[in-house]
């Protein structure tokens, strides 16, 4: 498994709807909820206009310490004790911890 830098897919195949004001929209409303409790939610939501994904989690990395789940989309308590267990333990195998260990740069990434 490996990390890598999301691309947008601007190419045949493009996820991006054919409205040429789709994402500056999509900008606007993840600007007009930065402050609020749903800026995650928002956030996921737009990119998945973007770039198709089932599932999302956003995990806040510092130094050696666990990780803490921000966000999830996950959609049952099932999926979410595979959470549970990355943070008590799991991440430290994990691609994206490791990569943070090693000073990935800040950004959008999904594991393929």
């Amino acid at each position: 498994m490996a990390t890598v830098p999301l691309k947008l897919p601007l190419d045949q195949g493009s996820a991006i709807e054919p409205d040429a004001f789709f994402w500056h929209e999509e900008i606007g409303r993840i600007i007009d909820s930065v402050d609020g409790d749903n800026f995650l939610s928002q956030l996921v939501d737009s990119l998945s206009r973007l770039v198709p994904f089932s599932m999302a989690v956003v995990f806040a990395y510092s130094g050696r310490a666990r990780p803490l789940c921000l966000f999830d989309s996950f959609p049952d308590a099932a999926a979410r004790k595979g959470i549970e267990n990355y943070v008590r333990g799991t991440y430290v195998l994990n691609p994206f911890y490791l990569a943070h260990l090693r000073g990935i740069d800040t950004g959008v990434y999904r594991i393929t």
